[in-house]
C-alpha cells in the first residue's frame, strides 16, 4: 500500500511523465522499503526489477521531494491514502519526512 501511494504521487510530477513505468514502480517499491526500515536491495531485487540502487536513488529522491509538501502538491492523493483502508500511508510518509528533517537540523 505504501509503494502504491508513492507510485501514485509520480503521476503529478511533470518530470516523470515520460519515465518508464517499470522504473517508477521499482523506485516506489525501493523507497517504501527504505521508509519501513528494510534497506537491503538484493541481487534478486535487481534481477526482477531490472534496476540497481544507483538507478533508483535519484527517483526515490524526486518522489520524496514531491511528498515533502504533499497536501499542496497532490492533496487528493494524500487524502485518499490518509484513510484507514489505505493504512494511512500518506501520513506515514509525512511523519517519516518530518523525522528525517529533524535529524538534519
Amino acid at each position: 500500500t505504501l509503494a502504491k501511494y508513492l507510485l501514485e504521487t509520480t503521476i503529478m510530477d511533470p518530470r516523470l511523465v515520460s519515465a518508464p513505468p517499470s522504473w517508477l514502480s521499482a523506485g516506489a517499491y525501493y523507497l517504501s522499503k527504505v521508509i519501513l526500515g528494510q534497506t537491503r536491495w538484493t541481487k534478486k531485487h535487481v534481477f526482477y526489477s531490472g534496476y540497481t540502487i544507483d538507478q533508483l536513488v535519484p527517483l526515490a529522491t524526486a518522489i520524496l521531494e514531491s511528498c515533502r509538501h504533499a497536501t499542496r502538491r497532490h492533496q487528493a492523493i494524500f487524502e485518499k491514502y490518509a484513510e484507514r483502508r489505505h493504512r494511512r500511508s500518506s501520513q506515514l510518509v509525512a511523519r517519516w519526512i518530518a523525522m528525517a528533517e529533524e535529524r538534519l537540523d
